[in-house]
């Protein structure tokens, strides 16, 4: 089976028009929404911009968020852990 280019442009062109719709569909229900119901999003993104290594989970009931937790991991380079581990394993 051959495509011909143009018949290729014309079905990405779809498919960006359809994506493009459908973000602009769903902007304009973010927008519309007030800012008590969008206080979550707020949340989520303060956590997630402090964190450096771990999870936001974020817990949905009945289409609703109703509550999210934050996970913090620390990780240390692997050199320097390497090194403590020797030295609590020579004071043993």
């Amino acid at each position: 089976m051959r495509f011909r280019v143009t018949d290729i442009h014309y079905q990405i062109s779809r498919i960006l028009n359809l994506f493009i719709n459908l973000m602009a569909d769903a902007f304009q229900a973010v927008k519309a929404k007030t800012s008590d119901e969008l206080k979550w999003l707020e949340l989520v993104v303060q956590y997630v911009s402090s964190l450096q290594y771990g999870v936001v989970e974020i817990v949905v009931h009945d289409s609703h968020v109703i509550q999210i937790e934050k996970t913090e991991r620390i990780r240390l380079e692997r050199e320097r852990a390497e090194k403590n581990l020797k030295k609590d394993n020579s004071s043993s």
